[in-house]
């Protein structure tokens, strides 16, 4: 129904060309995230979002969300507040938002404005296609795919763990030290590649650990 309302479902992904999830330290400290896509259309790609505003300014308030935005290096970043969400259940330095932007060369939506404009200016020489850590490992898995998925589990719990720590309930914390970190420590990365071979589907799954 969601889907329907905006459009269809090419309204919605029939303009996605190479796309990721993303989550990143920013420079204020905290960690965003967020979906990355890089349009082959980017006008339907501004359309989706355009509406994605018009939504939230017709009817947002009854949900206590309201929207402003901001100019940033040309582009237009939509930011979205839920007023009076529980703040106790955020940890210190976080705000609860979302935001999104697109312009020609890029299509962003996620946690924070921050965020959004940090994929703003990453510009070329940043992607993760550039990263020789991971060329050498989507060689091993398989250079020629249709689909990648990439866990970077080190970097992961080095970005989450910390906050989970100072966040997390109860004993929470000693649980996930004692029944999951054990098994998480050792390992390094995860990548899978699928790819079609005739009229069979295969992929390759490739769990490293550190040397």
């Amino acid at each position: 129904r969601a889907i329907s309302v905006l459009g269809g479902f090419d309204a919605v992904v029939g303009w996605w060309g190479d796309s990721a999830v993303v989550v990143s330290k920013l420079d204020d400290g905290t960690i965003g995230g967020g979906l990355v896509v890089k349009p082959r259309d980017a006008a339907a790609a501004d359309r989706l979002l355009t509406s994605l505003s018009g939504f939230v300014a017709i009817g947002g308030a009854s949900a206590g969300a309201t929207s402003r935005t901001v100019d940033h290096n040309g582009t237009t970043v939509t930011i979205v507040t839920v007023s009076g969400a529980d703040m106790a259940g955020l940890p210190p330095g976080y705000k609860p938002e979302i935001a999104w932007a697109s312009n020609a060369d890029i299509a962003v939506v996620g946690y924070s404005e921050a965020f959004v404009e940090a994929v703003l200016d990453a510009g070329p020489g940043h992607s993760l296609a550039d990263d020789a850590r991971f060329k050498g490992l989507l060689d091993r898995a398989g250079a020629e795919n249709i689909a990648v998925t990439f866990l970077d589990i080190k970097a992961l719990r080095t970005l989450i763990e910390p906050l989970a720590q100072a966040t997390a309930p109860g004993d929470a914390w000693t649980q996930y030290t004692k029944y999951i970190q054990p098994y998480l420590a050792p390992i390094d990365a995860l990548i899978s590649v699928g790819r079609k071979d005739g009229s069979n589907d295969r992929g390759v799954t490739l769990i490293t650990t550190p040397r």
